[in-house]
């Protein structure tokens, strides 16, 4: 994994992430630069299929300032680049069990943008409390044995 430019920092309070994939995504060349840019907002995005394409929405990509046009929206839906069988099994698995696809991370690998995306299962609030309890014991645990 090369150089990260964004993380979802509340996905793991949010849901309990049970499968991870690296796919690609279907960028325009201005998107790219704001990528790069660091100009991504992915707090509230999620994956959803459109047929048998899988696509991310709610991502914000701005791109920076002198690449700006009149007609380019910030929010549109990519799509992901993944193979027929990751594909098919990916949504299977979501619509057997009721679950969620969200993105993780955004970073570049070889020159290429990629995004790391998991099936997710939410948390109600009670989970939530005792993810944040357990996340506080280990960091106090690991302070204890420095």
């Amino acid at each position: 994994m090369g150089q990260t430019y964004a993380r979802n920092k509340k996905a793991t309070m949010k849901y309990e992430i049970l499968d991870k994939y690296e796919v690609g995504l279907s960028l325009l060349g201005q998107e790219v630069k704001g990528i790069r840019a660091g100009n991504i907002e992915m707090e509230n995005s999620f994956v959803s299929f459109k047929g048998n394409t899988p696509m991310v929405v709610n991502l914000t990509i701005t791109p920076p300032k002198n690449l700006m046009t009149g007609d380019y929206d910030k929010e549109r839906s990519r799509n992901l680049l993944l193979s027929k069988s990751e594909i098919r099994k990916i949504k299977q698995k979501v619509n057997l069990e009721r679950l969620t696809i969200i993105p993780l991370s955004i970073y570049s690998t070889r020159g290429l943008i990629k995004m790391e995306i998991g099936i997710a299962k939410g948390r109600n609030k009670a989970d939530k409390r005792n993810y944040l309890k357990e996340k506080d014991f280990q960091r106090t645990k690991k302070e204890y044995i420095r």
